[in-house]
């Protein structure tokens, strides 16, 4: 019998190349969600600012009554500090007195002079 020509069998051996999928996957992932959970605190903390924003202009309106009242109570006791000796006693010991003038105006920002 002839022998029969079989090539020789080679092992091929695959290597591959490190690559850089993993880490670069990894890293977009990680600043994404930082991205994301600054956006959501972001948010939360425009959202308490305009909750703190509505809360003060109520407070000035609950001290604009209260200073008006308080205006009015200080006119009426002068008034009647007139002619009652117990309001004139009070008036003078505490110094309550009235001026008639009106709340000044904010200043107009003057130009900056130019050489």
């Amino acid at each position: 019998m002839a022998d029969l020509y079989s090539p020789k069998k080679t092992e091929t051996v695959v290597t591959t190349a490190p690559t850089a999928f993993w880490p670069v996957l990894l890293v977009g992932l990680s600043l994404c969600t930082i991205l994301v959970w600054q956006l959501k605190v972001a948010n939360q903390v425009k959202d308490h600012g305009l909750q703190m924003r509505d809360q003060q202009v109520k407070l000035v309106d609950q001290s604009r009554k209260v200073q008006a009242g308080l205006q009015k109570f200080a006119r009426d006791l002068i008034e009647v500090a007139k002619t009652d000796q117990e309001a004139q006693a009070i008036v003078t010991k505490y110094g309550i007195s009235m001026t008639n003038q009106a709340p000044a105006a904010a200043p107009a920002a003057a130009p900056a002079a130019t050489p």
